[in-house]
């Protein structure tokens, strides 16, 4: 109290000689204390967060950790990284929870997926790609005074993600009216070529299907859910009916076809004389050598895939080597791969067509 008694005491008497200076001083005192210092941006405590070492679980969000290095940047530049950081692998992780989700198996009745069905759809999941993480807010920042490591903890509303995955999902239901009008006319090879662009859009909306499922507990009501299953039993039925021949260009070739209809069955293939969606004109030329123990065989290969049309679908021309410990076994491991081969020649001519079509008329 004496304290500020003289205090009083002595401003009161500065004033009476100098008026004009203690208002100056007081004004300028009551500018400071008005001006609110501005918070720091980083949070610096001797003890370290536990969301560095272990992400906090909650069922309302998300989080992730993000972190950079002072070292020659300034405090508000490492802020800025860590946090770019923490944003991307937030997004990194609900990325990977979507495309890691079990793919469904469509309820087709009685029909299954052949190997040459599953490995397209396999790759068209591959290929997906979802939209980036919406609503992303900073929750913590740390400054490690010992290392001068700058860590950004970031997280998003479960319910805002859900949202916005509701409306990409509901975005991907209605593109399948985008395909309604695909061919059902000529072999089941070109109905295939007309219907296969819709694999994408399919695929994604049922696996975003699923993983808003295992997210968030809830399987969402899709206005097209009897279109999507419709397109998924009309895919599955164009490859299990598609029939292929073989055609030898020479009688010496010719000699081969036994084992490589063989192979061909062995990939799934339904090979028959009846009328085929896809004709394979063969030249097929067999080498075969003893190396010691072992037997080489190498196929020299001129293959013409032809369309019901007679247009020309694919070519192969590959040379094919393969050693075994007996002639028989070198043959048919040969055949084999070049049943192989024929099949990866074939995927990716449908790929191409689901590639170029959506890029032409959808600009997908």
């Amino acid at each position: 109290m004496l304290f500020f008694y003289l205090k009083l005491r002595f401003i009161q008497a500065f004033k009476a000689h100098y008026p004009l200076s203690v208002s100056l001083m007081l004004s300028a005192l009551l500018l400071g204390c008005a001006q609110t210092p501005k918070a720091p941006e980083l949070q610096v405590e001797h003890k370290t967060p536990s969301w560095i070492s272990e992400l906090p679980q909650e069922n309302s969000a998300f989080f992730a950790m993000g972190s950079s290095d002072v070292m020659q940047l300034d405090n508000e530049a490492a802020l800025k990284i860590a946090t770019e950081n923490a944003k991307n692998a937030l997004n990194d992780h609900i990325q990977f929870m979507l495309q890691n989700v079990s793919p469904s198996k469509p309820n087709i009745d009685d029909l299954t997926q052949d190997d040459l069905e599953q490995r397209l759809r396999a790759r068209v999941r591959q290929n997906l790609t979802y939209p980036d993480i919406a609503g992303v807010e900073t929750d913590s920042t740390y400054l490690d005074p010992e290392t001068q490591k700058v860590y950004v903890l970031v997280k998003v509303d479960k319910l805002i993600e859900k949202e916005h995955l509701m409306r990409r999902l509901t975005t991907l239901d209605a593109q399948l009216g985008d395909y309604v009008n695909s061919s059902q006319k000529g072999s089941q090879l070109d109905q295939l070529l007309s219907l296969a662009p819709v694999l994408p859009t399919l695929e994604a909306r049922n696996q975003l299907r699923n993983a808003i499922d295992k997210l968030f507990g809830e399987v969402p009501e899709l206005p097209n859910e009897q279109m999507a299953l419709m397109m998924d039993r009309q895919i599955t039925k164009l490859f299990n009916s598609m029939i292929i021949s073989v055609d030898a260009l020479t009688a010496e070739t010719e000699k081969l076809e036994p084992l490589l209809v063989e192979a061909l069955s062995q990939a799934e293939f339904k090979v028959s004389a009846r009328r085929p969606d896809l004709t394979l004109k063969y030249y097929i030329e067999m080498d075969k050598q003893a190396e010691g123990t072992q037997f080489q065989v190498t196929l020299t290969n001129d293959i013409e895939f032809i369309n019901r049309d007679s247009s020309t679908f694919a070519t192969f021309n590959q040379d094919i080597h393969e050693n075994a410990s007996t002639l028989p076994a070198a043959q048919q491991q040969a055949m084999l791969i070049l049943a192989s081969k024929i099949k990866e020649t074939i995927l990716q001519k449908i790929e191409a067509q689901i590639i170029d079509v959506n890029k032409l008329n959808f600009e997908r």
